[in-house]
């Protein structure tokens, strides 16, 4: 959904999105996985985007564990995320009280086994992001993404 000049929202699906806005901006919508059992420090490097991103948007879950998901957002300068934190109670959702070089991506089964990524670099073809581990999780994790130059 974006919204119009006139301030109304309008439906526009992703491969639509690049026409409506103008023309003007880039948009690539990729997706990657991840094995939640590596160690802090660890990267996924995402390329082939084709640009610099100015900002990405992230939809990220694990299809093995119910009640978990989560919504973020990174730029250059910030980053947030809404994690669904149903896994460690019902009816409970995760925003950093903290907002700075925060996350962009939350995998929390727990209050003390919880798995997130930090897009530490913007790169001329795509981004990487950096990882944060607590505790012991494990599985595979997916993410879907846009970025948008």
């Amino acid at each position: 959904v974006v919204l119009n000049d006139n301030g109304t929202m309008v439906q526009v699906a992703v491969t639509d999105l690049k026409t409506y806005i103008g023309g003007g901006a880039e948009v690539f919508y990729g997706e990657f996985t991840k094995n939640i059992a590596d160690a802090t420090g660890t990267t996924t490097v995402v390329t082939g985007v084709g640009f610099t991103p100015k900002g990405i948007i992230f939809f990220n879950g694990d299809h093995n564990v119910a009640g978990m998901g989560g919504w973020g957002l990174a730029t250059a300068a910030d980053q947030g995320v809404l994690a669904d934190a149903e896994a460690e109670s019902a009816g409970k959702y995760y925003i950093p009280a903290d907002y700075t070089a925060n996350s962009s991506i939350s995998y929390r089964f727990n209050g003390s086994s919880v798995y997130e990524g930090t897009v530490s670099t913007f790169g001329s073809d795509g981004f990487t992001v950096t990882w944060t581990k607590t505790g012991s999780p494990s599985g595979t994790a997916a993410a879907i993404f846009m970025a948008i130059g």
